[in-house]
């Protein structure tokens, strides 16, 4: 079966020759044939409730992935440099770490993760516990891995 977007450039093309043909008898053929793919296209995109069924079914068989294919994906993934963290991690935590929002460039209070530092504490950052991160999420590599580079764990 043709896709819609095959379809669809199938009708332009057939309502452009319609245009220009001058005869009557041709010009009928290419509107019937027009019609019919018109009909064929409705099915190729199928119905609203038809589309949110194959979009739930999709959803299903992505949450049901095996406790196998994760181990299989933490382990091809923590090969590459900078998912090494993911060998530490829990599917729980993963999923966890997935849907938690990044944190924003720039100054954060040690432990306060709710409030931002003010002019006045960067100026006091000394006696504060303020520190810059310029990358965007800074939990996203484990004391571990930083540690195995070189760097320290207090700011």
């Amino acid at each position: 079966m043709k896709t819609a977007t095959e379809i669809t450039k199938e009708i332009a093309i057939l309502e452009r020759t319609a245009s220009t043909v001058s005869n009557e008898k041709a010009k009928n053929a290419l509107k019937s044939k027009i019609e019919r793919l018109k009909k064929e296209l409705e099915a190729a995109k199928g119905t609203p409730s038809e589309k949110k069924e194959k979009k739930a079914r999709a959803k299903k068989q992505a949450q049901g992935a095996s406790k196998e294919s994760f181990a299989e994906m933490v382990k091809r993934l923590s090969e590459k440099k900078g998912y090494e963290f993911l060998k530490y991690m829990t599917e729980d935590q993963v999923k966890r770490d997935k849907d938690r929002a990044a944190k924003p460039v720039g100054w954060r209070h040690k432990g306060d993760r709710t409030s931002k530092p003010t002019k006045a504490d960067i100026r006091n950052r000394k006696s504060t516990g303020l520190y810059y991160e310029n990358r965007v999420n800074s939990s996203d590599v484990s004391r571990r891995v930083r540690l195995e580079k070189g760097g320290s764990t207090y700011a």
